[in-house]
């Protein structure tokens, strides 16, 4: 028995959820990524050791630089030598990910859908709703992250019994284990301040600069109430940081809202397990790893409800609290909220986190991705219809421009 997995690129939870399948399968596991480069340099990983196969399409070589023909070719040479019995594809945002699919309605072999989308994460249009309601079809089953990505891939088209959960997990061991020693690598000031915390691509959904503008009022409640606000520090890069630094100087919050660049994955556990909270402000997001990542080190989480990951993860005067994005007061009142607790409640918050991420590691990904392959072979593959043909086809050819 042998399966294969498409992706963009290995990231850590990639690994780990991989992993966890493969240690647990008793086939062949093969993780094909589309190139070995991450654009996001500290996310770029080379796991010490792996249970499964790794192969690159194009190794060494940027995504961007590397032809859409180019990667159908080299992804059609590996399917070839690997003769998979079952193939997974990452939703529907990749080309290369409609090319597996292609491969395998002409190959006849069943395929599994991973998505992380949900109803409400963006505007839909109904003319993308039909294409994707036929990649769902052309699907034997789906693997998905919580409740609301289940839901709005059944209204796509996918039976209810032929839908998995298990999808958006990360490796919870390393964010758990306590550290105590701040890792060489992050400011010496943050052992003595209490601070807010964020860590995120600076890309336009992510918000962060109504996430300062939301602090700024933040810091100027506390001071009104003779209380002093605690620091935002911000994990992270990207195409908007001249915006967010232009902000943070707008705003007067230039010696409390402190940038600390995109940093590796090993300094991550002590920020999330030092931090009073995590704070994340997408205004839309598939689902929100890094709230899986904050709530495994223990860390109460303030999380926007368009966050996928909310209904699920996030249990409103639990573990953290839920907010409007689009509404900077409320971000800011949340934030204040948060800060007024009792410091044994903001405590037993950090315990539920922990609590509620304990099922959301990597075994629970093996477990559904094993439940949705079994799935998929008793389905078997889907019938390659002329629709289904034409519509890949010109998915494809839009993708070779």
């Amino acid at each position: 028995m042998k399966v294969a997995w498409l992706i963009q690129n290995l990231v850590p939870y990639h690994h780990a959820r991989f992993e966890a399948f493969a240690t647990a399968f008793g086939g062949c596991a093969y993780l094909i990524q589309v190139t070995d480069k991450d654009d996001f340099g500290v996310l770029q990983y080379q796991p010490k050791y792996m249970s499964y196969e790794l192969m690159t399409l194009a190794p060494g070589e940027c995504r961007s630089t590397v032809s859409e023909k180019r990667l159908r070719l080299s992804l059609n040479d590996c399917l070839a030598e690997i003769e998979p019995d079952c193939v997974c594809v990452s939703g529907w945002g990749m080309v290369i990910g409609q090319a597996l699919q292609w491969w395998a309605l002409k190959h006849h072999v069943p395929m599994v859908l991973f998505s992380e989308s949900t109803a409400y994460d963006m505007e839909r249009a109904n003319w993308k709703e039909w294409i994707k309601s036929w990649l769902v079809r052309v699907s034997s089953s789906a693997l998905v992250g919580g409740a609301p990505h289940r839901d709005y891939i059944q209204r796509l088209g996918m039976t209810a019994d032929s839908v998995f959960l298990g999808h958006n997990v990360v490796d919870s061991a390393h964010f758990s284990q306590k550290v105590d020693e701040r890792p060489f690598g992050l400011p010496d000031f943050l052992d003595q301040i209490p601070f807010f915390t964020a860590c995120t691509r600076f890309g336009q959904k992510k918000n962060i600069p109504g996430l300062v503008r939301a602090f700024a009022s933040y810091d100027r409640m506390c001071r009104k109430e003779g209380l002093k606000s605690w620091r935002l520090i911000i994990a992270g890069d990207g195409d908007l940081r001249k915006e967010i630094e232009q902000t943070i100087v707008s705003t007067n919050m230039t010696e409390k809202v402190i940038l600390l660049g995109a940093i590796s994955y090993e300094l991550l556990p002590w920020l999330y397990q030092h931090a009073q909270a995590f704070v994340h402000a997408s205004t839309t997001e598939q689902w929100g790893l890094v709230v899986n990542e904050a709530m495994a080190a223990g860390s109460p989480v303030l999380v926007s409800r368009q966050c996928g990951c909310a209904p699920d993860l996030v249990h409103n005067g639990v573990n953290g609290f839920q907010f409007d994005p689009y509404s900077e007061e409320e971000i800011c009142k949340t934030l204040y909220k948060f800060h007024m607790l009792p410091a044994e409640t903001k405590v037993t918050f950090g315990q539920k986190s922990r609590e509620i991420i304990a099922d959301w590691g990597p075994n629970r990904f093996a477990k559904g991705l094993a439940q949705a392959i079994d799935k998929a072979l008793v389905v078997g593959p889907k019938r390659n219809t002329m629709v289904a043909r034409i519509l890949l086809w010109l998915l494809l050819l839009r993708g070779m421009e």
